[in-house]
């Protein structure tokens, strides 16, 4: 058997002897949105490149991250003095 693809994306797997069988496997990728009580946080940049960060209500609008380590080193000290909390949810936007 032979993988290819990468890990969270499509894998594709096909047999070594070339019989034309490919089956292929979803790997369900996990994401990570910022929410306080007046809705999600949104990225948001001026015109001279600077991040400032607003609210919304909509879900797909929202800031998301599949990291956590990006977490750790960058949205954490970014989101500093703001009272949020983490939501983990699923590539369809689903709450896990």
């Amino acid at each position: 058997m032979r993988i290819s693809g990468q890990a969270h994306n499509i894998g594709i797997l096909s047999d070594a002897y070339g019989t034309g069988v490919v089956w292929v496997f979803y790997d369900m990728r996990t994401y990570y949105y910022f929410r306080d009580h007046s809705g999600w946080f949104k990225e948001n940049y001026t015109i001279d490149g600077k991040l400032y960060w607003t609210h919304t209500n909509d879900l797909r609008e929202a800031f998301r991250v599949d990291s956590k380590w990006l977490i750790k080193h960058q949205v954490s000290k970014q989101l500093a003095g703001y009272y949020y909390w983490v939501e983990l949810r699923d590539q369809y936007q689903r709450l896990i």
